[in-house]
């Protein structure tokens, strides 16, 4: 230890100060190896007197009077005296990562799927609408209504027979009614019915068929996670197919469409459209005069003759 280069004492407290006349002169400290972004690197100090002293205190300089005294036997004084910093130097980018993307709003999953499968329904709707079929009567002769069974001056009568139909069918119908349960993933079943502007449905003697949607409106509320929505359909679309009646149900057959579908729940600002593209599945039916039902399963439609 060298002397205090005031009074010649060479006693130190436990603060760092000469015991004779309170020269401060630091505290010794073990040496440490360097740490990421400690301001001393290197070897240790040579030469300078004290230069470990803090420099910061106004009352105690780097240099005091007297002759200068170098680096002696025995640990050095690197870096400040007032130890190494209580926390790790700032560090840009690394220490907490990337920002953490905002969550996906849960709500608008399921309904978007919903969305996917009205229009699919949509197709469903139509479906039940063009499957809309008919009665067979078991008196109900095989040859076209209303016309005799002779093959006439073409010769092809006998070529038909698939495309007859019921004859109570033949002429046009209004929808006044229709409800369709849409099976929703994680939903379960929602009834959607007509609210506006019901399908027209056409048949021919011939077994051709027409359905023809302009502005025609399906409503549901499906809840989900435990909110009610209020989801629409709206079809515009022309469909056409070949049909047959047997046994009180119609099928379908060459089944077209032109057209699309609009799902809307503008309480979550979903608006698609998509293809109106119905199935071809058949389904049973009833005829009375002017009054028509048609049912599947899933589906119940009433129809009234305008022509």
């Amino acid at each position: 230890m060298q002397p205090c280069p005031t009074c010649g004492g060479m006693g130190i407290d436990a603060n760092g100060y000469c015991t004779q006349c309170r020269t401060y002169r630091g505290v010794p400290q073990a040496p440490q190896p360097p740490t990421s972004g400690s301001p001393y690197s290197g070897a240790p100090y040579s030469g300078g007197a004290y230069a470990g002293y803090p420099s910061s205190d106004p009352s105690f300089p780097d240099q005091v009077s007297g002759p200068s005294y170098g680096q002696a036997s025995g640990p050095g004084y690197p870096g400040p005296v007032s130890g190494p910093p209580s926390f790790p130097p700032a560090t840009y980018g690394g220490q907490y990562g990337a920002p953490t993307p905002p969550k996906k709003n849960n709500f608008l999953v399921p309904v978007l799927a919903l969305s996917g499968v009205l229009v699919l329904l949509v197709v469903a709707i139509v479906v039940v609408a063009a499957l809309k079929g008919g009665d067979d009567k078991p008196t109900t002769p095989v040859a076209e209504p209303g016309k005799s069974t002779s093959a006439g001056p073409s010769g092809k009568a006998s070529a038909k027979p698939s495309a007859v139909i019921d004859e109570c069918l033949v002429g046009t119908w209004k929808t006044t009614s229709y409800t369709e349960q849409v099976s929703m993933d994680g939903v379960g079943d929602v009834p959607f019915s007509q609210t506006a502007n019901g399908a027209e449905l056409k048949f021919t003697a011939d077994g051709k068929h027409t359905q023809t949607y302009a502005n025609s409106t399906f409503k549901g509320t499906p809840t989900i996670q435990g909110t009610k929505v209020n989801v629409t359909l709206t079809i515009n679309a022309t469909v056409t197919a070949d049909v047959h009646t047997a046994g009180g149900s119609i099928s379908y057959t060459n089944l077209k469409s032109d057209g699309k579908g609009t799902v809307t729940a503008p309480d979550l600002n979903i608006n698609q459209t998509e293809d109106f593209n119905p199935g071809d599945d058949p389904s049973k039916y009833s005829c009375s005069g002017d009054t028509l039902t048609m049912s599947t399963a899933r589906i119940q439609a009433s129809l009234k003759r305008t022509s």
